[in-house]
Order: C-alpha cells, then sequence, then structure tokens
C-alpha cells in the first residue's frame, strides 16, 4: 500500500549551490553522500550509468522532501515536470531559481518559508497518464477542458493534499531519463514493496528489479518504474535500523 510521498528528485548540475538554496528556505540536509551507490536497477533509466553519485535529501516540515542528485554527466533538456511554490514577496526578490519553479508570491506569508503546492507535468497523453498516477493513489478532479486534467493524492498519514496538474504537450515523448537535469521523478513509501511491483506489472507497466541500499542508519527496498508516457517513479520501503 502506497502511503505517503517520499520525496521529489532533483537532477543538479550546481550540486552544492543548489543545496544551499534549499536551506536558504528552511529546508535541512537529512542525509548527504557524495559518494552513494548508484544502484544497477536505476541502468533502464539513465542516459549515462556511473558506480556512485553525488546525493543530499533535504525535508521542510509538510512540505515534500527534495532529493538533490547531481550524476558524473550532466544532460540538459527542457524539464516536463514543474513545480509550483508560493513564497513571501520579499524573499521572491531575492530567490535565485535554479529548479525551474513556477513561482508565486503569498502575501499572507512573510517569513522566509517555502511552499510547494502543485507540480505540473506535461505528457502526449492525458488518458495514459491518468492511468499511470492512478495506481499510486492519485484521484483525478472534474476535467474542465480537454487540454489539462488535475489528480490529487492525500496521504492516509496527514492531512497534507499535493497536486498533480497534467497538461497535453504534443511534442512530449517517453524518453525521459533520470539524469537529465531538473525534476524529473516521484517517490512514494510503499508498506508493501512486493504487492506493489507486481500490481503494477499487472498493468503492463515497465518495473525494474528490487534491490536494496542503505542511507544513513536505515536500510531500503527500491524499485523503479515507468509509464507509456515516460514519467518515472520511485518506490521505497524502509526494512531494517540498523542501531
Amino acid at each position: 500500500m502506497i502511503i505517503t510521498i517520499d520525496h521529489l528528485s532533483f537532477s543538479s548540475s550546481s550540486f552544492q549551490n543548489d543545496i544551499d538554496s534549499l536551506k536558504n528556505f528552511g529546508y535541512n540536509v537529512l542525509h548527504q553522500n557524495e559518494l552513494l551507490e548508484n544502484l544497477q536497477n536505476k541502468k533502464l533509466f539513465l542516459k549515462n550509468f556511473s558506480p556512485t553519485q553525488k546525493f543530499c535529501l533535504l525535508t521542510l516540515d509538510n512540505q515534500i522532501s527534495i532529493e538533490v542528485l547531481e550524476y558524473d554527466e550532466k544532460f540538459h533538456t527542457k524539464s516536463f515536470m514543474k513545480p509550483h511554490i508560493a513564497i513571501s514577496k520579499l524573499s521572491k526578490s531575492k530567490f535565485l531559481n535554479n529548479f525551474n519553479f513556477e513561482v508565486h508570491t503569498n502575501e499572507k506569508n512573510s517569513s522566509n518559508g517555502l511552499n510547494l503546492f502543485q507540480i505540473d507535468l506535461l505528457t502526449n497523453n492525458l488518458a495514459k497518464s491518468t492511468q499511470f498516477w492512478e495506481s499510486f493513489g492519485f484521484k483525478k478532479e472534474i476535467q474542465s477542458n480537454s487540454n489539462s486534467l488535475s489528480m490529487n493524492f492525500l496521504s492516509p498519514l496527514s492531512n497534507q493534499t499535493v497536486k498533480l496538474h497534467l497538461i497535453l504537450d504534443t511534442n512530449q515523448n517517453h524518453y525521459k531519463l533520470l539524469d537529465y537535469v531538473g525534476f524529473n521523478c516521484l517517490a512514494f513509501i510503499s508498506t508493501s514493496i512486493q504487492n506493489e511491483k507486481s500490481n503494477l506489472e499487472s498493468k503492463n507497466i515497465l518495473t525494474s528489479e528490487i534491490q536494496s541500499l542503505q542511507i544513513g542508519q536505515t536500510i531500503f527496498d527500491i524499485f523503479f518504474c515507468k509509464s507509456e508516457t515516460g514519467e518515472i517513479v520511485e518506490i521505497i520501503q524502509p526494512t531494517k535500523t540498523n542501531s
């Protein structure tokens, strides 16, 4: 069972600068490792595989965590995924947007904070993308036009709703990869990763093998999957914590 969104993944071309930028808006480094193992099960989802990667996971109360990764080779393309954030007017004047954020001014917020409230996602097939995201618990709203559709994810662990806004773009294709610079992957926590994989395979969704990775003191089982339209999702299950 999918119980929550764990993080949004960002492929960086300026690792420490991007970390510092997020820290300026209240994000805190939970884990950082500049020689983290790059799992073999990611090979299908990378243009160039290398055995290690730079890794940093940053968290902020009541917000989606952001995973910053930097690979040995960086490939620049127009990102198909754009998060919307609201920040104060004062913060906006100082904000260096390295992340392809769609930035809104929150007049009610005068603090040095950030609210990530929506993710835009470009797709060449709304129906196929909708079916894919429904597999992870997103529920579609009433569709107001034929060129876009909004979906909501409500975690059973919190009252926070995450909105995914699918936008039809006929120039998009399925060739989307994790080492393309920008936001490119949404990760979920599951209580039963093997059942999750079997369910996705029954829908003919491409999935990787499950592999284990230790981050900090915790061991996670992880696999990746990809839709026909190219969206990539990571499924994670914590399995063991070392004391």
